[in-house]
């Protein structure tokens, strides 16, 4: 394939879509194959075929004309932004913090974390 040089974590991630993909195929050609009354464990080339293609649909979706794209900017790009008012603050208004999606949704729990310092002796 030509590659010279790769991070050493590209092939551990490879590795664990290979494992996760190939098992799930396997999974659901198994699933195909106890549907149509064959015995536990027994797949056959059919099966995988048609767990390959539904994986593929379902995975793997094709990116979207470039044409497409364009059409669908142009429209979004043709409305004009809303208007404020001056008087009513700077800017666009919006929603309150805790309705943003780039506040952190995680909290630092202080006692636990000093307790846990005070058993140890540090600070």
């Amino acid at each position: 394939m030509g590659v010279k040089q790769h991070e050493p974590r590209v092939v551990n991630m490879l590795l664990d879509f290979v494992y996760s993909y190939v098992s799930g195929v396997l999974s659901d050609a198994a699933a195909y194959a106890e549907q149509v009354g064959r015995p536990a464990g027994e797949v056959e080339n059919e099966d995988v075929v048609l767990a390959v293609q539904t994986r593929a649909q379902l995975s793997f979706v094709p990116q979207p004309p470039v044409e497409l794209v364009r059409s669908l900017a142009d429209q979004v790009n043709n409305r004009r932004l809303p208007e404020f008012d001056p008087r009513a603050g700077f800017g666009l208004r919006v929603p309150p913090d805790e309705h943003l999606l780039v506040q952190p949704n995680w909290r630092v729990n202080v006692a636990a974390h000093q307790q846990g310092h005070a058993q140890r002796g540090t600070h």
